[in-house]
């Protein structure tokens, strides 16, 4: 690795999915490139047949932080399990605004909520 490659952040993944009777899903963040340095980048939800407080809990736009040498970062999205019987239902997760880095190929995760009614 060359100092003057950019730090590059990625989700580690494009797609996942969870039970909803997990408490959380978790979604790996990926650095790769220069880890000599502090980065950071923005992540959020954004609903599609799966809704904030009823399905999922959102904290708005939050800030995932990467110290030296770190190349994954976890971000865990508390599930909520309604009790009904209803479709899978789905969400995405985003990132943006990377500091001291880019983003990389996979800037945003689709989440999957299996129903266990």
């Amino acid at each position: 690795m060359q100092r003057n490659e950019p730090a590059v952040l990625s989700m580690g993944v494009p797609k996942i999915a969870a039970r909803e009777d997990h408490t959380v899903v978790a979604i790996d963040v990926v650095r790769s490139g220069d880890i000599t340095r502090e980065t950071a980048v923005g992540w959020w939800t954004a609903p599609d047949t799966a809704h904030p407080d009823d399905d999922y809990a959102t904290g708005g736009r939050q800030i995932v932080t990467f110290p030296v040498v770190s190349t994954v970062e976890r971000l865990l999205i508390p599930i909520v399990n309604d009790g009904k019987r209803e479709s899978d239902e789905v969400f995405t997760v985003h990132l943006s605004e990377p500091r001291n880095a880019i983003t990389g190929e996979v800037a945003a995760t689709r989440v999957t909520l299996l129903d266990d009614d």
